[in-house]
């Protein structure tokens, strides 16, 4: 393999860490925004939170169906989650599978809800969080992809991201 691949998929893999953790920084901004201001439409944030959030009693004017305990728990544990597997990405690449996995499911998530007309028609006309969710996976595929050329060129597996 040479020096260019080995330096393409290392970014590769520095551009799916930094794609997924800027998700999550600004799913943690419209968590604020929704408690502070009451407005639940941002459009990058992780699709779990944001439904949970919306059809949770934090907000009855929306549906208020889930009770506030069990949405709390539900958006932590996914959050949590997904900042953890992101941090260990960081020190070992092998976890953007996680992310991955993490990301992927949250697009279906929200391709099942935007798609099955369980929203108002409002929100089914608003496809931007498709186009950016479409753009992390990208990313995040890029980056597994990488993951798996540069272990395969190394016989140990270990596979060191240079900082820069």
């Amino acid at each position: 393999m040479s020096e260019f691949q080995i330096k393409r998929y290392q970014t590769d893999i520095k551009s799916a860490q930094g794609a997924i953790a800027m998700s999550l920084i600004l799913t943690l901004i419209y968590i604020i925004k929704a408690f502070v201001s009451g407005n639940l439409h941002f459009y990058f944030s992780l699709y779990t939170v944001e439904f949970f959030l919306k059809y949770s009693a934090f907000f009855p004017e929306f549906r208020g169906e889930f009770p506030k305990a069990a949405a709390v728990a539900v958006i932590l544990v996914f959050f949590v989650l997904a900042i953890v597997l992101t941090v260990l990405s960081q020190k070992k690449p092998i976890f953007l599978f996680g992310c991955l996995a993490i990301y992927g499911f949250d697009t279906v998530f929200m391709l099942i809800g935007k798609l099955s007309g369980f929203f108002s028609p409002v929100c089914q006309s608003e496809f931007i969080d498709v186009i950016v969710h479409a753009f992390i996976l990208t990313f995040l595929i890029m980056g597994v992809i990488g993951y798996k050329k540069l272990g395969a060129s190394k016989p140990e597996n270990e596979i060191i991201v240079k900082k820069s």
